[in-house]
């Protein structure tokens, strides 16, 4: 295994000697930044919905008006500053390393919440080209982006994109090729964001306010809500479910229904699965009575393999089946960053953060799945 990592480490840095200049991508998770890898570089980098799925940086080749570049995707990462292991691989790198251009994925739909990111990336890496991926979700949520007057705001390159469908990434290519070659000069003007220091732990809550200011006043300036009634509508819930009298209570009502079901809605499939199974162990001992096999065998292969196998698939099968897919539910409407938001002060009180509530409650689920066995 060691040997294995060892020559993936000088095969990358071969690659990386090959190539003539050297390009990063950073951004939030769940963004499609990994997907935007493999646009560029050809790869089959696996790709997932969830927080901290990718961990290690992945690297890559892309040839670009043939001129070699070294494409490295980052883990997603939503601060600068170190609370899990993903986040410490993506700060290191970029505050250790120089390169020529660091390609910032954001998600176009919620550019706000990804602009403060952008920023911390802008205080660490000059030569950089915004991303703006999800394009047609931003567009069908009534969200219009002025890349050009971002673009002035940042003093980078504003590309729109949207990785799953090719569209846009030309365009992001060309942009690469001129911010590395020089063609395109980042930061013509002071901003006033150069000078914040997001790898100082000491100054995190000024430098978060301020982020926070900062890419509220850009957006202000260069982004249109058209549907106004979405928006309202989604500050409201926010005030609602993220407030301390009514949050928690909610959160907890909400959690205790989700594995109420998983629990309760489980057994049913459970028990027809059970005699699916017993049924088909019947079958077999009467095969096994025609075909004169020994006892030794049969108990070795059906009261050993086949009811041990069947007994773990009927117990731990339906509850994985409804808790996950009721788990992307809750994803998917924006309820779970609500829930993190909600336990980030508790969790951080214990030196945690609010995104392993996600993992909270996947272990407890594995809990109940395991009292049952």
């Amino acid at each position: 295994m060691f040997a294995r990592n060892k020559t993936a480490s000088l095969n990358m840095k071969n690659s990386e000697k090959a190539a003539k200049y050297s390009v990063v991508l950073a951004g939030n998770p769940n963004v499609g930044k990994s997907t935007v890898f493999n646009a560029l570089t050809g790869l089959k980098q696996h790709t997932g919905n969830w927080t901290g799925k990718t961990v290690e940086c992945a690297s890559g080749n892309s040839k670009i008006k043939d001129i070699n570049f070294s494409i490295t995707d980052l883990p997603g990462t939503y601060s600068m500053l170190s609370f899990s292991k993903e986040e410490d691989v993506a700060r290191d790198y970029l505050s250790n390393n120089t390169i020529d251009c660091v390609v910032i994925v954001i998600d176009s739909s919620v550019i706000e919440r990804n602009l403060s990111f952008a920023l911390q990336v802008l205080s660490l890496q000059k030569n950089a080209v915004l991303c703006l991926n999800l394009c047609d979700e931003a567009q069908k949520n009534g969200v219009y982006i002025d890349t050009d007057e971002l673009s002035l705001n940042l003093g980078i390159p504003v590309i729109c994109t949207c990785a799953t469908k090719q569209k846009g990434l030309d365009k992001l290519k060309n942009a690469i090729y001129e911010v590395c070659t020089g063609k395109i000069k980042c930061f013509k003007v002071e901003r006033n964001f150069e000078n914040i220091n997001v790898l100082d732990a000491n100054k995190h809550k000024e430098n978060t306010e301020l982020l926070l200011e900062l890419s509220s006043k850009i957006c202000s300036k260069c982004v249109c809500y058209c549907n106004d009634c979405m928006n309202t509508s989604t500050r409201k819930i926010d005030k609602i479910l993220t407030s301390k009298i009514t949050g928690i209570p909610i959160m907890l009502l909400m959690l205790g229904i989700l594995f109420w079901i998983t629990a309760v809605g489980a057994n049913y499939p459970s028990e027809w699965l059970s005699i699916f199974f017993s049924y088909i162990k019947q079958g077999l001992y009467e095969l096994f009575t025609v075909l004169n096999i020994p006892q030794f065998f049969t108990g070795i292969l059906i009261d050993g393999v086949y009811t041990t196998l069947t007994w773990v698939v009927s117990v731990m099968l339906p509850p994985m089946a409804i808790f996950f897919p009721l788990f992307s539910l809750i994803e998917d409407s924006g309820f779970l960053p609500r829930i993190a938001f909600n336990l980030d002060k508790f969790f951080s009180k214990c030196g945690a953060h609010g995104k392993q509530s996600l993992t909270m409650r996947c272990v407890a689920c594995c809990m109940h799945i395991s009292f049952h066995l």
